[in-house]
């Protein structure tokens, strides 16, 4: 639940979008396992699988951004000189109260130079949509 009289912005309105160019793909796989946390009888069963991962190192086309390496977690099409549209979620989450009580508020981040995509756009030259990736 979003509390907005704590100073904090909707989650949606600090999704950004930004041009790149990408210089190079390394396509992965990311591996993961969880336990349930339960303790006794039928506990610590695992949760284990893998998840595709891709990098790139790309080129902004607005030299104020500072990303130079996107990760993607998800399938897709991409490889060097193709030119994308990568949708970041520019927000830190904030934590209060507890149980009932607990609320999140979201507020704006500045981008870094390793950044996450959760949504990929391929682009032609006329920047038109030619394929969308969205992320696991």
């Amino acid at each position: 639940m979003v509390n907005k009289n704590d100073e904090g912005e909707e989650r949606e309105n600090l999704i950004t979008s930004h041009n790149f160019k990408i210089n190079s793909v390394i396509y992965g796989v990311d591996t993961y396992s969880e336990n349930n946390g339960v303790i006794g009888p039928g506990g610590r069963s695992w949760i284990t699988g893998t998840s595709p991962k891709i990098i790139m190192r790309v080129s902004s086309e607005d030299k104020a951004i500072p990303v130079e390496e996107i990760e993607f977690f998800g399938y897709c099409n991409l490889e060097a000189g193709d030119r994308i549209k990568a949708y970041f979620p520019q927000y830190s989450e904030k934590h209060s109260g507890r149980g009932l009580r607990r609320r999140t508020t979201y507020h704006k981040r500045e981008l870094v130079q390793k950044e996450t995509s959760i949504k990929i756009e391929k682009l032609n030259l006329e920047n038109k949509v030619l394929a969308e990736f969205i992320g696991l």
